[in-house]
């Protein structure tokens, strides 16, 4: 797992390995979104690309930046996030991993995680060899392609990071990082869900001060847009709070 060549205390590592062979996909609630179905084909013996699965207590890295690309990481439970940093607990938050993610594509191109990954709450992840994904996907089309797509959806979500930065108002920002975390939280559209980023985090990946997220959640409460208590959230008005994260503004606002 990157360059983590001390042994990972207990708490840290599920000791689960079959037979040096793997882990099989097999009833994963997440089969089809990080691996495609063919990782348990009808007949015969399923592809065991898994090599062995960690558990991360809460804010435990994963990777840290430069270290060795060798895999990519599943995430069965639990939030990770990507920070860009040499001290990978302090970095800039790059983005968010959810249950059905994969982490680590990042490092395909240069042989290095340019980016670490830190776990945000307390969390399950699938090591996946690169090796091993690589030589199923060359002898399965199918799984070729879901490859493609998982690379393409990473593309796609540094672009939609930093959108946010470019153009939006801090009410914007936040409005669409609400949106865009229902949605990735649940593969599909959640109205109530943990918001489990801090206020800081939140603020380091949309570029503004933990005060200014703060102040502008409270702003969409009374607008009644959200509902929020704690960690726990419901976006009350889909349709508003997007017409607000779309809406044109002639430049980012203060931070």
């Amino acid at each position: 797992m990157g360059t983590r060549s001390a042994p990972l205390n207990a708490a840290a590592v599920a000791a689960a390995r079959a037979a040096g062979e793997g882990l099989s996909c097999l009833g994963c609630p997440h089969l089809g979104v990080c691996m495609p179905a063919q990782a348990v084909p009808r007949t015969g013996r399923p592809d065991r690309l898994v090599s062995r699965r960690l558990l991360l207590q809460r804010r435990e890295p994963l990777l840290s930046t430069g270290d060795r690309f060798t895999a990519v990481y599943g995430v069965r439970r639990g939030l990770l996030k990507g920070v860009l940093a040499a001290d990978v607990a302090g970095g800039l938050v790059t983005g968010f991993f959810f249950p059905g993610d994969l982490a680590g594509l990042d490092g395909i191109a240069r042989d290095r995680h340019p980016t670490g990954v830190l776990a945000v709450t307390d969390a399950e992840v699938c090591v996946i060899p690169f090796d091993r994904l690589e030589a199923w996907a060359s002898r399965a089309p199918a799984v070729q392609r879901h490859l493609h797509r998982l690379l393409s959806r990473e593309i796609g979500r540094g672009c939609m990071a930093l959108l946010p930065l470019a153009r939006l108002t801090a009410a914007q920002r936040v409005a669409d990082f609400l949106l865009r975390f229902a949605a990735a939280q649940s593969h599909g559209s959640a109205s109530d869900f943990v918001l489990a980023p801090t206020l800081e985090e939140m603020g380091s990946h949309l570029g503004l001060k933990m005060e200014t997220v703060s102040r502008v959640l409270a702003q969409l409460v009374s607008q009644r847009l959200i509902a929020r208590e704690r960690r726990s959230l419901r976006i009350l008005e889909f349709a508003d709070l997007d017409r607000l994260a779309r809406a044109q503004s002639a430049g980012p606002e203060a931070r």
